[in-house]
């Protein structure tokens, strides 16, 4: 969507987003800022045409706290071979190893957290979508240190392994688990959830997607081959 007028507010400051000169619908924030957690932050966006009948979206996003990484460990396995028959025609080359990263930072200690988990090896994103984000809840471990997370991707050993952690709200994570539920066929023999639908958070599901602060946290390692 172009020619869109698009604020965040914090209650203090307005920060405005103006359209890329390059990419059609995608819109940059006039000045650099950083949210603050536990505040609470409002979308709006004024549309010059309406869209299913409205002019005007918003949505409110609550910073959540995080985890502030001090350091990973990236070790590579062999992925086991799963006696599964599948077509061999036009079959692409299969992921045979397993990233494991076991990253050191502490968690809040507030219940009920959540987190997606990027990474990139050698600067390349091991996620093609968000459909293929790692995402998990965590209830019962709060202010903990240690924690872990895998990726079934090819890795080599050397690799440079870059790791980001996002805190994130609920509402945000349930939608990610709706996009990635939203093609399962939910049959007998399938590992998944049922069909879901990706309920996002602009105008009350109005608008497609989900308006989101997150607390990001950041860390590089070298991948280490432990086959």
């Amino acid at each position: 969507v172009s020619n869109a007028t698009i604020t965040i507010a914090d209650g203090s400051n307005i920060y405005a987003f103006t359209e890329s000169e390059s990419t059609q619908g995608l819109y940059l924030s006039n000045q650099p800022f950083a949210c603050i957690p536990s505040h609470i932050y409002n979308l709006n966006i004024e549309l010059q045409e309406p869209i299913n009948g409205l002019n005007r979206y918003t949505a409110t996003s609550v910073m959540p706290e995080g985890i502030d990484l001090d350091k990973i460990i990236c070790e590579i396995y062999e992925l086991p071979e799963f006696a599964i028959e599948e077509e061999e025609e036009n079959e692409e080359v299969k992921d045979t190893t397993i990233l494991a990263i076991y990253y050191f930072g502490y968690e809040p200690k507030t219940i009920g957290n959540y987190y997606l988990y990027k990474a990139y090896s050698n600067d390349i994103p091991l996620q093609a979508s968000s459909k293929e984000y790692n995402i998990n809840s965590d209830t019962y471990r709060n202010g903990e240190y240690l924690n872990f997370t895998t990726f079934i991707k090819n890795v080599n050993g050397g690799d440079n392994i870059r790791f980001r952690v996002y805190s994130i709200e609920r509402g945000f994570y349930k939608f990610i688990e709706g996009l990635k539920l939203i093609d399962q066929n939910g049959n007998a023999n399938s590992m998944s959830g049922p069909p879901a639908n990706a309920v996002g958070n602009i105008s009350n599901g109005k608008g497609l997607g989900y308006f989101a602060t997150a607390y990001v946290s950041e860390a590089s390692s070298v991948a280490i081959d432990q086959r």
